[in-house]
């Protein structure tokens, strides 16, 4: 059991004050004798004996009140338990070469940027317990997503992403020193950066060597996957009277650069020219990144002011209906 908002707790220091303004302080005498000693023998009625309930209703009342208004909350469950953590920032390249129709999934042909979307999802969902985040790059990088356990919610993002997000062209070397500004403030013992794409440094501030310098200093491993194959793809462009047509094109990837990258900050390079090989790729990623930690899976809380609120009306009212039933003051 908590509170959501504790310091209201405080304000039950003024329910005495409140009670005593209310029933004492401007309690004169009902009836005036010239000697009280007159009255001392006589019994005490049910109304005397009964004085003291309508202070107590209301003291109990004003109580609940203020319990319901720091928000008390239960709980569900929460328990310790040992699983494999690591945090994870992917990279994912989404320039219009991504658009070339040269893969297959699950028996469609498609663009290698829908592949990419659909293994990253399959990646993510196999990596309980761990925090993810995506970073979408071209000319420049655009973050979609922070390190999060939420991953339904990065598949969401991840689904989303297109190549009219940036500026066209590959930007890898500042993806990754956008990836590695991610991580900077992780606490996790294994801190990677995944990145997927099909082409060569072309755009952007820093160099993908000085990039993976600065992963290395910062202890970021990077495992950079070279997407597609270096023979024309297929790929649609707008035709000069209306629509579009197909023509083809070679989009050459840097492999060289992606193995440098690697084995600068102790991660692997890999060339995956076919979604099959791309799935394989992941899933060699995911057996090599567990680290063994224990995490605390906290379950969510349950608000319960509801029944304080019902009692401390009941109480209340309950109260008011004995003073008016005889056991106020007399007028």
């Amino acid at each position: 059991m908590m509170f959501r908002h504790p310091q209201i707790l405080w304000a039950l220091l003024a329910v005495p004050p409140v009670l005593w303004l209310r029933f004492r302080a401007r309690r004169g005498p009902e009836v005036t004798f010239s000697e009280a000693r007159l009255l001392g023998g006589l019994p005490r009625s049910l109304r005397q004996r009964l004085l003291w309930l309508p202070p107590l209703c209301y003291g109990v009342g004003l109580m609940l009140a203020v319990i319901a208004l720091a928000r008390p909350q239960r709980g569900l469950g929460e328990s310790w338990v040992e699983a494999e953590a690591v945090d994870i920032v992917l990279l994912l390249d989404i320039s219009t070469s991504m658009l070339a129709q040269d893969m297959t999934w699950e028996g469609r042909r498609t663009t290698r940027l829908e592949a990419a979307r659909a293994a990253t999802v399959e990646f993510i969902r196999s990596r309980e317990g761990d925090r993810i985040g995506l970073i979408a790059f071209a000319g420049m990088p655009f973050t979609i997503a922070p390190l999060t356990f939420d991953h339904r919610w990065v598949i969401d993002q991840v689904e989303r992403v297109d190549t009219d997000l940036v500026t066209d062209g590959t930007a890898i070397g500042t993806a990754i020193a956008a990836g590695v500004n991610r991580l900077r403030e992780s606490e996790a013992l294994s801190r990677v950066v995944v990145l997927l794409t099909d082409g060569a440094n072309n755009a952007g501030t820093l160099t993908p060597l000085n990039a993976a310098q600065v992963a290395a200093t910062k202890g970021v491993r990077v495992y950079a996957i070279g997407f597609g194959s270096d023979e024309p793809a297929p790929v649609e462009v707008p035709a000069p009277f209306g629509g579009t047509r197909t023509v083809y094109r070679r989009f050459e990837i840097d492999f060289e650069t992606l193995d440098r990258i690697a084995e600068m900050t102790g991660g692997l390079s890999f060339e995956a020219g076919d979604t099959e090989r791309l799935r394989q790729v992941y899933a060699e990623i995911d057996e090599m990144e567990r680290t063994e930690m224990e995490i605390r899976h906290l379950a969510r809380f349950e608000d319960r002011f509801a029944p304080l609120v019902g009692f401390s009306l009941a109480l209340l009212a309950l109260g008011g209906m004995l003073e008016l039933g005889g056991l106020g003051r007399l007028p």
